[in-house]
């Protein structure tokens, strides 16, 4: 009865240098009454699987290149569409704090920075009526002031001279006194006109 042991196979994987390609080698005894007769030796090419793993490898990483290549394109779409809208909103606050209230900010988008942007056109549109509104009133205040007959000084809570008309110019020149400069300490001329009680 001839067969062979499975426990005594022996495999192997070797380069072929001859045929320039990786070999499957596999022998086993063949026994016949406990005793071996001879040996199988089996050898077959692992070409076509080398060339299906180094397909694979391939398709792999030019998929992983691909996505890469995406990711960073879309990131950099992205991070445009964030950042750009967010610089013309700081180069809009910075042209507020200089008092120019007439850039607008162009809205591309209806999201939450569009938002932004639009809010904050409407907050510089706002403030320009207001600072205009203030202006046209403090013109006619200072009108009024300089027109009036009366003499009228102003000063603030630190003392210092905020108003004097030209009424009040000419009287106190006609008295002898001196005028400080607007900004300046008005208390020793409040002295003078008071008197030190």
């Amino acid at each position: 009865r001839v067969f062979y042991e499975r426990e005594n196979i022996s495999n192997s994987i070797r380069f072929d240098s001859v045929n320039q390609e990786r070999r499957y080698y596999l022998a086993f005894p063949i026994i016949n009454d406990q005793r071996p007769v001879g040996v199988i030796y089996l050898s077959g090419s692992l070409r076509m699987i080398d060339d299906t793993l180094t397909e694979v490898k391939t398709i792999l990483l030019t998929g992983v290149a691909l996505a890469l290549l995406v990711s960073f394109f879309l990131g950099l779409i992205l991070t445009r569409t964030i950042t750009t809208p967010i610089k013309e909103v700081t180069e809009q606050a910075n042209l507020m704090a200089l008092g120019d209230y007439s850039r607008k900010i162009d809205v591309h988008a209806a999201d939450e920075i569009g938002k932004l942007g639009n809010t904050f056109n409407y907050l510089a549109e706002q403030l320009n009526i207001t600072i205009h509104e203030i202006s046209s009133e403090k013109s006619k205040v200072e009108a009024i002031i300089n027109n009036m007959n009366d003499g009228i000084v102003a000063l603030d809570g630190k003392g210092r001279l905020i108003q004097i008309n030209p009424s009040a110019r000419k009287l106190l020149k006609q008295f002898g006194l001196k005028v400080p400069a607007l900004n300046r300490s008005g208390f020793r001329l409040l002295r003078n006109l008071i008197g030190p009680d």
